[in-house]
Parts: C-alpha cells; structure tokens; sequence
C-alpha cells in the first residue's frame, strides 16, 4: 500500500509540477515548413533507347531517376546553406528558399528557372529540432513526384505527375527523440505548360512550441553521435620519428555495420604512404628500423611474416609456419624474432568435466601461450619454452642478448591467488634465470642499458615496498604503483609511493632515458615523465583531459598521443619533447563537431561529514536557463576506478544532458588516481561509505544549485555502480528514478558465482569471507534490505554476463515484485556484461532515457513506446 500510495502522490505532483489543465489532448496544430535549404536542380531526359523492360521483367520509370539522387551523409558534416552538396570538385552549394506566402505552397522551387532538358530534380533539406519526446505528423502535398526522408529513413513517396486539380498528398505519424532530426525531400519536375514545380509539408504536434523548423546546422549530443561514424582508436609513431600510424574505426547506421584500418603518414612530407582501408592487408606494426612495417598473412596453407618497405613498398619474407603464428617482437638488430603459438585446450567431449581449479571456468583457461625462436638469417628456429605453464613475452634487451618472459601459476593460499614468475632468459647462453617467485605480478621493461628493470604492480608488491598507508589500512592492487628493480643484486627503489596518480602505462625510453606514464590522475588521464637522475615526476601538457594512449619515438625526440576532452572527440597529436612544438595533428570527426553544441560543465568538491574532500563535475544542458527547474541525473561508479571525463562512452553524459537534464558525477572515496589512503578506503567497505558520499553529495548539491527540481532526481549506475544503485535505494528516498545496470545485489553470491568474483573480492574484502563476515555481506547487501526500497527502480542485465550474472538483477527482481515495489527488469538476450550488438544497445540506451522521461519529466510516452502495458 505504501508504494501505490507513493505512486499516486507521484503522478498527482508531476501533473500539479506542469500545470496541466483539462484539455483535449488529441488536438493537434499544425505548422508549415516555409523554409528549405536546396541545391541547382539536375536536369535529365529520357534514356535514349527505352524498348520494352529489362531482364528482370522491369521498365524503366521517370521516377528512376530517385535512385541517382544520393543524399547527404551526415556522418561526414550536416547540411548548411552555403556548404558543398558533396565532395565533388565542382560540387553544387545548398542555397536557402524561403516562402511567400506562408500556409499555401510552402515552397515553389525556382520558377524563374528555364529547363532545355524535359525532366529536373533536386533535393530539398531542413531539420525539425525536437524539444521533447512527442508524436508528430507529417503532411506533404505536391503535383510532382517526390520521396521524404526523416533521419535517413523514407517514411511516405508518390510518383505521379499531376496538373493542377489533383495533388499527391501523404500522411504519417512519427515518433521524435529530443534533438534534431533531418529532414530531406527528393522532389521532381516535368517541363510542360503552365506547371509550377511546387512542395508544401506541414508539421502537427499537440503540444504547442515542443520544436522548432529550422536549416541551421547546429544540434546537441544524440544517439547517432554516440554510436555512429568515425572514432580515431590509437596512435603510434615509428622508432626513428618519420611516420606516424593512426587507426580507425567506423561504425554505420542503420545495421551498426563496423570497418577498421590503419594509415601511415610520413611526419616529413605531410603526406599519406600507406592506407590499409581497401586492401586486405589486416594489422601491422613497425619494424624496428623505423622505415618498414611488419604484418602477417595466410598463403598456401602457411603463416607467413612479411616485411614491407614505407620507402619503396617493396616486401620481403621473414618467415613462415605451418602453424598459426603470433609476431612478439625483434630485436633492435634485426636478427631474430620471438613469436608465440597457443594451444587450445580441450575439456572431456562428453560433457561431464571437472574443474581444474576456479579459474577453469573462464572458457580460455586451458589455452596455453608457447613461445618459439626464429633466426632471420639462417631461417631456423627453435622452441623457447614448454610444460604445462603458459610463457609471456615481457620485453627484449636493448642489445638482443637477453629477453624477459614471465609465469603465472595459481596458489590459494593467500591472496591474490596465483603467483608470479619472472625470469630472464639468455638467448646466446640458451640459461635461464629466475628473478622472482612471488605473489602479486606485475609489468616488466628493461632500462636502456639493460642493467634494470621497470617494474609497474601493486603497492603490496615485493614486500610492501612501495605501501605509503597508515598501518592498519590494506593497499587497493588496482592503484599501480612504479618500481626500478636492479637485476644484479634484485634490489627494488619504490619511485611513486608518494605519487598520487594510478600509473596505467609506462615506457623508459633510450633517447632521453626518462621514463614516460600513462597516469590516471582524479577524473583525467595524463602522461608524466620521471626523471630518474633528480627522482622527479614532471607533467606534460597535452591540452586533453583524457590521453588515451601514447607512443614514444625511442630514436628521435617526438612522441605521439590521442585522447579526447570532456567535450570534444579524439583526435591524435605528435610533439617534440624538447621543444614542445606541435609537428602535426589529426582530427577525424572535427568537421562533425562543429555542428554539435554543448551545455557548460563545472567542477564540483565537497567536504563529507568525515572531513574527506570528495571530488565530482556536472553538465548542464544546452541553451541552459537558470532561471528554470531541471531534473537532474546523477551518475557515479564507486569502484576501484574514478568516472574519467570521457567524450562518450557507454553512459554518455553529454548526451544525458542534451536530453534536458543537469548530470552529476560524483566520485567517492576508494577510487584510484587519489592517492593510496584514499584508494584504500575501497577495502573491505563494500558501500558502506560511498553511499553516504552519495546521498550527502547530492543533498550538498541540490542546496547550491537552486536550479536543480530536488523532486525529480534520478540516479545511475554500472557494475560495482549497479550494486551502489540497488544499495542506495535501501538507504534513501531523495531519489525519484533509479537505474542499475549489471549490479550486484548479493555480495556473497558474486563473490562465488562471478568468473572474477573471488578475484575482485580478493582486493574489495581482502582477507574476508561470508563465514568471517557476516555482517558486510548481508547488511550491505541489496537483497536482504528489499523491503526498504521505495525508489521505481529498473534493473538491466545481459543474459550472457560472465562477469556479474544476471541473477544478481533477478534475485532482487523477485523479492521487489513480490514486496510490491516499483520495479522493472529489462534482459538484453545474448549480452555480456556490455550491451556491445549495435541494435540492442541504441534499445537498451532508449530504455534509458525512456525511465528517467517517466519519472523525471512526468512523461510516459516513451517507456508506454518502448514497453506497451499488456492487458
């Protein structure tokens, strides 16, 4: 009774919060389209010979000539007066026309013009920007033929040719997303006395200014920015600084169809020498000598490893196997290479197997990785290692005389239940040498001169050499810390115990011999080096908020990286570090862009009941008036990791806030990037503070920011985020919508039941268990707290989630329906702890939106769409 009386109280504010009056809803108004950008007419004729119809049994039709007018790609740039129809060199411009006289023929296509030719078509173009989510409908009429387009997709046509008595006339209702959509007509003329070529289009909405008609090209974030076109996914420049390689992914709507290539540009002459876009060539990577790239290829039944020339393309065969191969690396002088073979294990055909330990779940746990020798010059090759253990390729010395390959064997006696082994192998003594045997592994490169390694792991590694905590606190393994470990006496220097910063990536380079980071530091991803001569981090600026990955030139001074801003996509720089001048930049998706308009973002730190400063940022949606009332999303994590400033990602803030909605992000203690005491805080808490960060941080919020409707405010989650979700809605009211999307809502049973349950626990309850604490795995549980929960909440979950089960979302599904609470649970079938097949992801996104529509803005149109009540 509780939650219907909530419920009804619910519905009651949200029609007193709109000022909803008594009215006929199904009225509707309707607006002409007076204005549309259009380009030069094309001007045609009849085929010349025209006898009879094809092969196909198919005669040839005027309207034909639709199938030759392409539209615009608008993943490329959106359409704007003055702007290129296409690339062509001598490309026609969009030009503006407007009515005149509203409300009869809203546009009446060059009259003045004269044709020679009996036939002309163009294509007319202009956007409907959508205020909020509502059915529309479409009216066209026209005494020509003609397709209309919205976003791409033909919604109504006719292909008559009539006088001036009879019309073409289409109807159609249509279902609009907030945003702005595009709308193109492909539209016909027919030289004969006394036609005008005319188009007219009205708009019917019931609710009165909910869009705008429009030619301007400007938009905010949708769903098609979020998935669609071309995303710039790594960066990496050859050894000596002449060519840089950039690869891409495109992805393309309406199937979500995805290519991939590389390009190779010479840094030098500014120009492109290799593209793999239209050839078969696959992946690459550099050749040591800085001047020839390295790739694979399947021919007569063998692998074979080729060498290609940048300068002359001229190839050269390396090597080749019978086997299924993978290239490791060379040497620096060119001598040999080191690849691996892996071995796919089997378990019994019959379908009743025993587990070989916990890991053998994960269905790649009986796969071994084996690595072999191969000289280039005699073209022989040997075996490098065998046995039942599974051998990693770390790094070759500078001077090809020795290789690091590490182990990895599992050991439950401690945690983190395996062990790692590290050994350093001489290739001209053919003598293997064991540096460790420990728990807690890590990342190993050899210094310049080969005498050291570094080392990146967790603070507990090596003893606890690189702990900085007070005594009691346990380190979190996911901030990495850095180690430089001499081989000769196995002595370790801890360098970045009083570093801040989560190190990511690392790479000592010979040219400066600095040591180059990858480091994720708060809610940004930075490179720092580390100057080992003064024992020094220094930062180097990058102008994005998130740096991606980088690529160091280890014979010349550049270093190239790519990376996005919290507004802004990837794009690719390469620098000279001595200088710190830009040698070239690459941006993809820049022209797209231009076009998108943002909200403004701001920082946002409070000071938490326990004195602890806790960290966040917030956007603000576009055209943003603080004069008005907003819904607000707040969006948190709460794991090991810190919510970074993104561009996109899986839940795209920007494109919550083009919705409508203020969103912020807050990050609570235990995340790594902090420091180690506040990463620590992570350990054996399981929510216990960072729910209390949660709601103390949105309540701080709503009090600073007056603009903010403090009765609609939702909350958002993923993961360790999904189970913050499940938990907070036992802890409070303040939220009115909350989602959880693959959560936990038992402990215990993800501990057991997840491929990386005890792993993750291993870190998040180190040293504890459902039999030694009770207490943190039921009370911080959403499942035995149900009856608490009074939030709607939506629960979504892949079926096919490795990672966190779905069962977690069905076990809390079951007790809230039966407790009579406010919940729904959306399967997306086949998934995995990603929703990653393009189709069920934009559903799955909508589903989103369509829950915070419903109780955010009172609005249930678009979850009734989505999900009708069945009777």
């Amino acid at each position: 009774m509780k939650s219907m009386k909530r419920l009804f109280v619910f519905l009651v504010f949200c029609l007193l919060g709109l000022g909803l009056v008594a009215q006929d809803s199904t009225s509707i108004n309707y607006y002409p389209a007076d204005y549309w950008l259009y380009y030069a007419p094309q001007t045609f004729e009849e085929p010349l010979l025209n006898a009879g119809s094809n092969i196909a049994g198919e005669s040839f039709k005027v309207t034909d000539f639709f199938n030759m007018l392409t539209l615009p790609d608008l993943s490329r740039q959106q359409v704007a007066e003055g702007r290129n129809v296409n690339h062509a060199p001598k490309s026609p411009k969009w030009v503006k026309r407007t009515s005149t006289k509203s409300g009869s023929w809203n546009l009446i296509i060059a009259p003045e013009d004269r044709y020679d030719n009996k036939y002309a078509a163009t294509v007319l173009a202009a956007y409907i920007d959508n205020k909020e989510y509502q059915e529309i409908e479409l009216k066209a009429e026209s005494q020509s033929p003609y397709e209309l387009y919205l976003d791409g997709n033909k919604i109504f046509s006719s292909e008559k040719f009539n006088d001036g008595k009879e019309k073409n006339n289409n109807t159609r209702k249509v279902k609009l997303e907030i945003g702005k959509h595009s709308i193109f007509v492909k539209t016909m003329y027919q030289k004969k006395e006394g036609t005008k070529w005319q188009f007219k289009l009205e708009i019917g909405t019931a609710k009165a200014g909910s869009f705008a008609w429009t030619v301007e090209p400007k938009r905010v974030m949708d769903i098609n920015l979020v998935l669609n076109g071309i995303r710039l996914t790594s960066t990496e420049i050859s050894s000596n600084g002449n060519y840089v390689k950039y690869s891409y992914s495109k992805t393309n709507a309406p199937e979500g169809k995805t290519e991939s290539w590389s390009d190779i540009f010479d840094i030098n002459k500014k120009q492109l020498v290799l593209s793999t876009r239209n050839n078969k060539l696959g992946s690459f990577s550099f050749h040591p000598n800085g001047e020839a790239i390295i790739y694979k290829k399947s021919e007569n039944g063998k692998n074979c490893l080729y060498m290609q020339n940048l300068k002359d393309n001229s190839t050269t065969l390396l090597m080749e196997s019978l086997k299924d191969i993978n290239y490791l690396g060379m040497d620096e002088q060119h001598t040999y290479i080191i690849y691996s073979i892996n071995i796919k294990g089997e378990k019994n055909k019959d379908g009743v197997n025993r587990l070989d330990g916990m890991a053998d779940r994960w269905p790649w746990w009986r796969n071994q990785t084996i690595l072999f020798y191969y000289d280039i010059a005699k073209g022989s090759q040997y075996q490098l290692t065998a046995g039942e253990l599974s051998s990693n390729l770390m790094d070759i010395r500078n001077d090809g005389k020795k290789i690091i390959v590490s182990q990895s064997v599992e050991d439950y006696t401690q945690r983190p239940y395996s062990r790692q082994i590290m050994m350093e192998i001489d290739i001209e003594k053919h003598k293997v040498d064991t540096l460790w045997n420990m728990f807690y592994g890590g990342w190993v490169q050899y210094s310049p001169d080969g005498k050291q390694l570094l080392v990146t792991g967790s603070a507990a590694m090596f003893d606890g050499a690189g702990k900085n905590l007070p005594k009691k606190m346990i380190p979190n393994d996911y901030d990495n810390q850095a180690y430089i470990y001499t081989i000769s006496d196995k002595s370790v220097k801890a360098i970045s115990k009083n570093f801040d910063p989560n190190l990511e990536m690392a790479d000592w380079c010979s040219k400066d011999n600095k040591i180059y980071f990858l480091a994720e530091e708060k809610s940004y991803h930075k490179i720092y080096t580390y100057n080992i001569d003064k024992d020094e981090f220094s930062e180097i600026k990058t102008n994005f908020d998130i740096v991606k990955g980088f690529s160091r030139a280890y014979k010349s001074n550049l270093l190239a990286y790519f990376g996005n801003n919290i507004q802004s996509p990837e794009s690719a720089v390469v620098i000279d570090v001595t200088s710190d001048k830009t040698v070239c930049e690459n941006a993809p998706e820049k022209d797209i862009y231009n076009d998108v308009k943002f909200g403004d973002y701001e920082d946002y730190t409070f000071k938490s009941k326990s004195g602890n400063l806790i960290d966040g940022y917030f956007y603000l949606p576009p055209d943003f008036d603080k004069n008005k009332k907003y819904p607000m999303i707040v969006y948190y994590y709460g794991g090991c990791s810190p919510t970074d400033r993104a561009f996109r990602g899986r839940y795209p803030k920007n494109y919550f806030a083009a919705n409508g909605y203020v969103v912020y992000v807050i990050i609570p203690s235990g995340s790594t990037g902090y420091g180690q005491e506040f990463a620590a805080r992570h350990v054996n808490n399981w929510g216990t503070t960072v729910a209390d960060e949660i709601i103390e941080g949105t309540k701080k919020f709503l009090k600073d920011h007056p603009y903010v409707d403090a009765n609609h405010v939702g909350c958002i989650g993923a993961s360790y985020g999904g189970f913050m979700t499940m938990l907070l809605t036992t802890r409070t009211d303040i939220f009115s919508a909350a989602i959880s999307h693959a959560g936990i809502s038992s402990i215990a049973s993800y501990w057991g039941e997840g491929y990386w349950g005890y792993l993750y626990n291993s870190t998040a309850a180190a040293g504890t268990f459902p039999w030694n604490n009770q207490k943190m795995y039921v009370e911080q549980s959403a499942l035995y707290n149900a009856d608490k929960c009074n939030t709607p909440l939506l629960l979504l979950h892949g079926t096919a989630d490795t990672n966190v089960p779905e069962g977690e979302s069905i076990q809390l599904y079951t007790a809230l329906k039966l407790l009579g609470k406010e919940c729904e649970l959306i399967e997306i079938e086949g998934e995995n702890h990603h929703i990653n097949d393009y189709k069920k992801r934009i559903k799955w996104q909508k589903t989103i939106m369509a829950w915070f529509e419903k109780y955010l803005k009172c609005n249930t149109e678009w979850w009734d769409d989505l999900y009708p009540t069945k009777k």
